[in-house]
Order: structure tokens, then C-alpha cells, then sequence
């Protein structure tokens, strides 16, 4: 089954999968972001921005990290990925040993 790019964002659903996705993206690339920055990066707009980095941010996929310098304005807040919101396991078998490593989105060891 062929899915276009169009049927791929017909639906609210796959919409929101798609802009959450480029989301983690983009603060995976920057470090951290502001929304104004996110949406002038992804071309997306800034409430749909700001809803979905306030889903993201509920369920703890990102973190606030504090407000940034005001530049005359109201100051905005500015939001990182949690590196510890998924993890990874990696599992080495050999003969009668076996090994693993748990490590999080940054590459950070966490067990071994």
C-alpha cells in the first residue's frame, strides 16, 4: 500500500503525529527553542506550535527551561526535549555471557 504525502496529512491525527514530529527534530538539532523560533524554523504556525509543545510538555517529552531575555516584549519561554523521555536498550549475547546498555535520546549511558 503507496502512501501519498497528501493522504499522509489528510486527517487532524496524522497532522499532529507529523508536527510533533518535526518539533522533536528541530529541538533534538537546536538544543532548546522558543515557539517563535520552532515555527519560524519549521514553517508552521505559532499556536499550532504552542498546542502541540503544550501537549508535549504535559506528557514529558519536553521540558521548560525558563524564560528568555525580553527583547522588549513579553518574554518567552524556552522548551528542550527531555533526553530521559524514551530510552534505548541494546543487548549483546555471546555464548554464555550476555550485555546491555540503557542509554537515553543524547546517547548518555544510564546502565550497563
Amino acid at each position: 500500500m503507496i502512501i501519498t504525502r497528501e493522504k499522509a496529512l489528510s486527517t487532524p491525527q496524522s497532522m499532529r503525529h507529523t508536527v510533533r514530529r518535526a518539533l522533536r527534530s528541530s529541538l533534538l538539532e537546536l538544543s532548546s527553542g522558543t515557539k517563535a523560533e520552532l515555527s519560524d524554523k519549521l514553517g508552521i504556525s505559532f499556536p499550532t506550535v504552542g498546542k502541540v509543545l503544550e501537549q508535549m510538555k504535559q506528557e514529558g517529552e519536553v521540558t521548560l527551561l525558563g524564560l528568555d531575555e525580553s527583547s522588549g516584549g513579553r518574554r518567552a519561554n524556552r522548551y528542550a526535549f527531555n533526553p530521559d523521555y524514551m530510552l534505548g536498550l541494546a543487548v549483546y549475547y555471546e555464548k554464555e555471557q550476555s550485555v546491555y546498555t540503557l542509554f537515553n535520546w543524547n546517547g548518555d549511558l544510564i546502565e550497563r
